[in-house]
Formats: C-alpha cells, structure tokens, sequence
C-alpha cells in the first residue's frame, strides 16, 4: 500500500468513526503524530494572498483574547498531500518544513530550499540565527549564517526527539516519545545546547515556553497545561491539543474538539464534533477567542440511515465531523499573526490539499464595508470557514452549487432602517464558462462591536 493510500486511509478513519470519540481524535492525533514516518515528496502549488487590511492596528498592551479581530486570512500555500507541520517566522520570514523535502525558507514571493531532508518541525531562535528542527526522530541545529548542521539526539525505532521549541539561545525543550507496544509515552525534557545535559521537566508534548513568568505550557491527556518552572506547580488550562506560546508571552493558540449530542429517537443520538484553532490569555484562561469556525460536513443521509437501523436496546449514534481539521497553530515573532495547518474534508471524505494559513490580528473591529469585502473575498478563495464567521447564514450557499464567484465591486453604502447595507455588484462564472453580473444589498448588524452580515437580497 503505497504512502497517498495510506494516508487517505488513515483520515477517512479518523472521520468516520461512529461511537467511540475519544478514540476517534486519539487516532487523529497520533495520525499527525507520526507522519515523520512518510517522506513522500512535498511541492508547494500556488500562493494566494489577500490583501485586505492593510494596517494593523495593535496600541494596547493589554488586549484581551476574546477582542482580537482577524485582519488578514491568508491561504500562504497549497500543498501537495501531507501534512504540513510546525513552521516559524522571523521578521516574516517564514520557516516551512516539508517531510521528505526539507526547510523552506520563504521570504515574501522568493522561497528556496535551505535543508535537505525529512523535516517534520522547525523553530527559529529568539536571535533568529539558529533553527532547530526534528528530521526523523532525531534532533538537529542550523546555523543560518554558515548552513552549519550541529545533531543533538538521535533517535531509533524505539526512541523519538520531536517537537522542540526554544527557551533561550542556547537552551531548549524537546518532546522524547518512546514507543513499546501497544503504548506510546511522551516526555519533555530541557536541553542545554553549552553542555549538552537533558533534564527531564514532566509528561506531555507540544512544550513551549514563556519567557516573561518562566512557565511551560503544553499538552498532557489532551488537556493543555502551564507549569511555574520555579515553583513546578501545574495548572490545567482548558481542553485541547497542540498548545504554543506567543512570543510576548501573553496568548497561548491551540486546537480544541467540541461536542455537540441530541436526541434523534429513543436510544438514537447524533453527535457533531468540530475541530476549531482557539486563543486563551495567559493571565486569564476564561478569556478565549474561536479563530476558525468549522461547521458540519454531512456526508450520510440520517434519514436513510435512521432506516438502516435495527431495533436496539443500545443506544446507537450517527456521528459526524467538520469540514475542516487544524493542527500545529504558530506564532509570528512579533505576536501578532498566527500560522496555522488546516485539511479540507469536502469531496466525500476524501481530502484536498492541505493549506498553511496565516491570519493577522487587530484590535479594532472590521468597518462594515470591510466586513462584506472580506466576506467575498473568503468566498473566492474557498475560505469558507472564514467567511462563516462573519455571516449570520450562509447566503450564497445555493448560488454557489451552480456558479463561482470571481469578482466584486462596492457600488454604494448606506443605512435603511437603522440598518448599514453594502451594495455590491457581483460577477458569476458559470459551468459553460460564461459571466453573470448580478447586484445584491448586504443588510449588517452591530453586536458587541462586531459587524454581523444579516442578509443579502
């Protein structure tokens, strides 16, 4: 069974699994976990930028997560099939490692291959002259200035070195999985780069540091996690997967699953798991921020498939999944834009390339006429969970199953009734490639200082 066939195989699995949830995200998990283990070829395909707000407006030092605003979504790449894993940016230069390729270093339009080899995690150092990064198992240094390459720790089929992250310049952590039968254990330790001792700090994976209160956060049993390196006390966060810090110390981005179950019939039950990226302040974890709005990808019938059903005194689930999967979220430098992996599930299970996405923050709200924009814009681009955050429903749903929106023009703003509307001239592709020119007013509401798309007529 050749790599693609494999990797289909395992994602359709970790889609479909009916009963048993906390299986079907460990198998997720552990699928991502180990695609160190393909290095298969990966060809960057395109680049789409959209530029939509060009000034970032970020003045106060003590912004909360939940009033962060998305600035920019933009799709940085499209991949071929695997799974882009942790990137880091400097400066905006963006470090992008590929298995089976190796680092890419990406500075504006001009990328170039500056490692070869099968590299499944890289991060920048706070001086930006060194990068770390995990290839095969094995734990590696790359001078910038001199593409001098230092090993650290190898590893074997028994031991891995995976996920490091910087603590200073010259110290860093690192996750040791051991895998044994049946069971795998993971570790973080610190490395001393001077002296090259390993210490080891508790059980979890993902470590990342925080170098303004001298904590740790990371993941352990799911659950996300911050440690006093002082003190050692530990402090359970919130649920979720794949914790990083940002660079000023003030948000920690990860993944997180919802669950959602309702009653359908006597001992029948559908369940709707989504996966989103959140962000959580340090200094208050009640203060959390959605960044993505993933939504339900129905993929079965559930009134033939309430047919289907024998009489059982057990209760029997339908369970579905979203559209979308995140992983690896990662911060710029400058803690203002957060990068981020995300697989799109839409054609029957089957995935399409995966995307590398970056979004930028501010903490302003987005005008009314930028809300439409941005809403279009998302629209084109096949940003769809996007642009379902700014909408109240999904208007152009029907339009969309026939046609492609290729083009938009603002023609005129307004207010009717107390309420703001944007009217916008559209320009439909149809399937036999000819234009349809169309206007439609967009009606917006105003909640807690976020515009709201209404409707659309």
């Amino acid at each position: 069974m050749n790599e693609e066939r494999v990797e289909k195989s395992l994602e359709s699995l970790a889609q479909s699994i009916p009963v048993n949830q906390k299986l079907k995200r460990s198998l997720y998990q552990k699928y991502l976990f180990k695609t160190y283990r393909k290095f298969g070829s990966l060809i960057v395909a395109g680049l789409l930028l959209l530029v939509l707000v060009p000034t970032l407006l970020w003045e106060s030092p003590s912004v909360k997560a939940a009033d962060l605003k998305i600035g920019q979504y933009l799709v940085l790449a499209n991949l071929e099939p695997g799974t882009p894993h942790g990137v880091s940016d400097y400066h905006g230069v963006v470090y992008i490692p590929y298995p089976g390729e190796g680092i890419i270093k990406k500075e504006g339009d001009v990328q170039k291959t500056i490692y070869a080899g099968a590299v499944n995690w890289v991060k920048v150092s706070p001086s930006g002259q060194q990068l770390v990064f995990s290839e095969e198992g094995s734990l590696k240094v790359l001078e910038l200035s001199s593409n001098r390459v230092t090993s650290l720790l190898t590893g074997d089929e028994k031991v891995l070195y995976l996920q490091p992250s910087w603590k200073m310049e010259d110290s860093l952590f690192y996750t040791r999985q051991e895998l044994s039968p049946g069971e795998v254990t993971s570790t973080i330790y610190a490395l001393n780069l001077e002296t090259m001792e390993s210490q080891e700090i508790t059980a979890g994976s993902f470590p990342s540091y925080l170098k303004e209160n001298n904590s740790l956060v990371y993941e352990f049993e799911e659950q996300i996690v911050l440690r006093d390196m002082q003190s050692g006390i530990e402090t359970i966060m919130e649920q979720g997967n794949q914790p990083q810090a940002s660079p000023d110390g003030r948000y920690i981005a990860y993944t997180k699953y919802s669950i959602e179950r309702k009653e359908l019939q006597k001992n029948i039950e559908q369940e709707v798991i989504l996966q989103d990226v959140w962000i959580a302040s340090v200094s208050d974890f009640k203060d959390k921020n959605k960044i993505t709005d993933n939504f339900v990808l129905k993929t079965i019938d559930e009134q033939a498939w309430l047919a289907s059903l024998e009489p059982s005194a057990e209760v029997q689930i339908l369970s579905l999944s979203g559209r979308y999967s995140y992983f690896y979220p990662s911060w710029s430098d400058d803690s203002k834009g957060l990068y981020f992996g995300r697989r799109d599930f839409q054609e029957s299970q089957i995935p399409l390339a995966p995307q590398l996405i970056r979004v930028d923050f501010v903490n302003q709200p987005l005008a009314a006429q930028a809300t439409v924009e941005q809403y279009l814009q998302a629209i084109i681009n096949g940003n769809d969970d996007y642009a379902t955050s700014l909408a109240r429903q999904p208007f152009l749903e029907e339009k969309l199953k026939q046609q492609r929106l290729s083009s938009y023009q603002v023609i005129d703003t307004g207010k009717e009734k107390n309420r703001e509307y944007i009217d916008v001239q559209l320009s439909w592709e149809k399937e036999d490639g000819l234009l349809k020119n169309e206007i439609l007013r967009f009606y917006l509401s105003k909640d807690e200082g976020h515009y709201w798309i209404e409707e659309a007529i």
